[in-house]
């Protein structure tokens, strides 16, 4: 049983470094920087996180594309203390709609399997790597 928790940790972990890599180049190339301070400041910053706007907790919403853009050091610390800030600039940018939808989705029950987790470090990897052909 041990074993298989350790197998399901490290496929976690590989899929949420190369989502991030993805997400955050995927940001830099649409926005030249940071989600957030492009949109909201109009100045761009280095991205040096991927922002989740559903905390990376709930499995089903964690590895979505639009649940997750590239941001700054300073706005991804800054959605603990003022979140509404970041949600009115998701509102603005993707629709109310895609909001309630994203929340809505968020309160379901996901359990991806070992296979699944495989399936998804493919897809991004793939991904990642057309950016970078």
């Amino acid at each position: 049983m041990k074993r298989t928790k350790n197998v399901r940790k490290k496929l976690i972990a590989a899929l949420d470094k190369v989502f991030s890599l993805y997400i955050r180049r995927k940001t830099q190339l649409s926005v030249g920087g940071c989600f957030f301070c492009y949109y909201g400041k109009g100045k761009i910053a280095p991205i040096d996180h991927a922002f989740h706007f559903i905390r990376r907790g709930h499995h089903v919403t964690r590895w979505l594309e639009v649940n997750v853009v590239g941001s700054c050091r300073g706005c991804n610390y800054d959605m603990n203390i003022r979140p509404e800030r970041y949600w009115q600039i998701f509102r603005l940018k993707f629709g109310a709609e895609t909001e309630d939808a994203l929340i809505a989705q968020s309160r379901q029950i996901a359990k991806f399997s070992r296979e699944d987790l495989k399936i998804m470090i493919a897809d991004f990897t793939v991904k990642l790597e057309a950016f970078n052909a």
